[in-house]
Formats: C-alpha cells, structure tokens, sequence
C-alpha cells in the first residue's frame, strides 16, 4: 500500500502555483498621498499669502450721479495713482513721495503701460495733495488724465 501511495503522489500533476505579478498601481495609496502632502502646502500658501495686493484700495471714493465706466482701469498694467485722505501717495500699491512720481510714472510708460493715468482721489483729500499729484503727472508728459469715482 505504500508503494502504490508513493507511485501516485509521483504521477500526480504539481499545481503551477506561481504567485501573480504586482503591476498595477494602486491608485488609492497615490491619491492618500497626494493629499496628505498637497493640502497643508495648500492651507500654508493661502494663510502666508493674503490676498493679492491690486484688490485692496486705500481710498475712499467721492460718490457722483453720472459716471462712465473705466475698463481699462481694471487692466494689471494701468498706471493708477492713489491719494489717500492724509496725503499719501501710492503708485500701484507702492508707497512713492511726490518728487519722484513723474520720473516713476516715465518708467512704467517705459515698459509698455497704457498713455492714460487713473487718479483715484479720497473723498476728504485736501486739494493742495491733489494739486501736487496733478502737477507731477503734467511733469511727467501725459496729458491724459481720468479721474475715478463711485456711481451713485
């Protein structure tokens, strides 16, 4: 019997019993990884960064009845000057003194901005500001001058 036990284990076939190969990715595993690096690099850029400076505007509009819109005002390279109720100037959201407004206007003409200043004035500006402003961007060589509001 035991012969005939060991003579059927050699004639018997052996299972092919080979393992299958690994190669697909897991895409749940990538995808865990992603956002766990991806998302705190995401909150850590949007807390540092703040929003971005051309939305914020110093001033404080004079309010008037008949308005026409400034398209162009909107553009990332429209040369607007701020004057802020205690005499502040501000170039593009730089901080700039009245000397050297002309010769920094001349500049960004330079580099391809728009002939045309927008002058956005607070409110409560005293007009001796607003006269030194206007006579820097006269100094400057543009005659083209629009002065911003809010509509009613």
């Amino acid at each position: 019997m035991r012969v005939a036990l060991a003579q059927r284990l050699r004639n018997r076939r052996i299972p092919n019993k080979r393992n299958p190969p690994y190669c697909k990715l897991d895409s749940s595993g990538l995808a865990h990884a992603t956002l766990g690096l991806a998302l705190p690099l995401f909150f850590v850029i949007m807390i540092t960064a703040g929003p971005p400076p051309h939305h914020l505007s110093p001033v404080d509009l004079a309010r008037i009845s008949h308005s026409a819109r400034m398209q162009n005002a909107l553009r990332e390279d429209a040369v607007k000057i701020y004057l802020t109720k205690d005499g502040s100037i501000y170039l593009r959201n730089q901080k700039v003194l009245a000397e050297g407004l002309s010769q920094q206007i001349r500049d960004s003409l330079a580099i391809g901005a728009e002939g045309k200043i927008y002058l956005a004035v607070d409110a409560r500006a005293r007009y001796g500001d607003v006269e030194s402003v206007l006579d820097e961007v006269r100094a400057s060589g543009i005659r083209n001058l629009a002065l911003l509001a809010e509509s009613r």
